[in-house]
């Protein structure tokens, strides 16, 4: 056999093996979210390890709670309102969702939260909305 083979072969069993990283496990958290100091009365929360697909956890009343990964996880809150329907010559296009909660607090988020392997409660964020953009 030639080196390379020696080489190869032997790296490609193992990927095909499944000898990346393992997944991290999932434990469970518990919080609170206010917007604008009120307690947020419907949106989502959502928790994403690098390198892992995202947990989005429903917030109501201001809280939440279910099982994310363990470890250092970025932190993204939105919350949703219905935007206007758009006309196209005779055409009306349904309105979509949108998200009125601060980009700083959702898309460009720099929130992040460490969850060690015994999970976490209590914890507790405060964000704003796009001024103009709540729900009356």
């Amino acid at each position: 056999m030639s080196r390379l083979a020696l080489v190869v072969c032997p790296l490609l069993i193992a990927l095909a093996f499944g000898c990346g990283p393992k997944p991290l496990p999932d434990v469970t958290v518990s919080g609170e979210v206010k917007l604008d100091g009120q307690p947020m009365a419907e949106g989502q929360i959502s928790f994403a390890v690098p390198g892992q697909p995202p947990k989005e956890l429903a917030v109501k009343d201001g809280k939440f709670s279910g099982s994310v990964k363990q470890g250092k996880n970025r932190v993204e809150i939105r919350a949703f309102k219905k935007g206007k329907a758009t006309k196209m010559g005779d055409q009306v296009i349904e309105a979509t969702d949108e998200n009125y909660i601060d980009p700083k607090y959702s898309d460009n988020s720099t929130l992040s939260e460490e969850i060690p392997a015994s999970g976490k409660t209590g914890l507790s964020y405060e964000v704003q909305s796009i001024p103009g953009a709540k729900p009356k």
